[in-house]
């Protein structure tokens, strides 16, 4: 296990969905590259929680389970991601999306990628 590249740590400061974007995306590569995908969820819950570190286990002691789920990874993910990515404001989204502007000494290609960005949100809360 030792000679892959291990993910980062857990952030749960700033933008908590970003940060857990990437943490699974970097935990699906490792668990692929390292052939831990065909172990047990026991054993993958651990490494989750192993490679999250100590805000991640305290934030997994606070998950309620049914009898018997809290040794399913799937089920783990789920209240991560749920955790992780609260409920939008979708308000307070539309109101981040009107409020973008150009800067003088801006380029467009910032703006145009925070525009796009913003807008996917407004595309995903207007499907709800």
């Amino acid at each position: 296990m030792d000679s892959f590249h291990k993910p980062s740590t857990m952030s749960f400061d700033g933008n908590t969905s970003e940060n857990w974007r990437r943490f699974k995306q970097q935990y699906d590569i490792y668990l692929t590259a390292s052939g831990s995908e065909k172990k047990d969820d026991t054993v993958k819950i651990a490494i989750l929680l192993n490679f999250a570190g100590e805000d991640a286990i305290e934030v997994f002691y606070t998950f309620q389970f049914p009898e018997g789920v809290e040794k399913k990874l799937d089920k783990v993910l789920e209240q991560f991601e749920r955790y992780c990515n609260p409920r939008k404001n979708v308000v307070f989204e539309r109101y981040q999306f009107w409020k973008i502007t150009q800067k003088d000494s801006e380029n467009r290609g910032p703006v145009r990628h925070t525009i796009e960005k913003q807008g996917e949100i407004m595309r995903i809360l207007g499907s709800r």
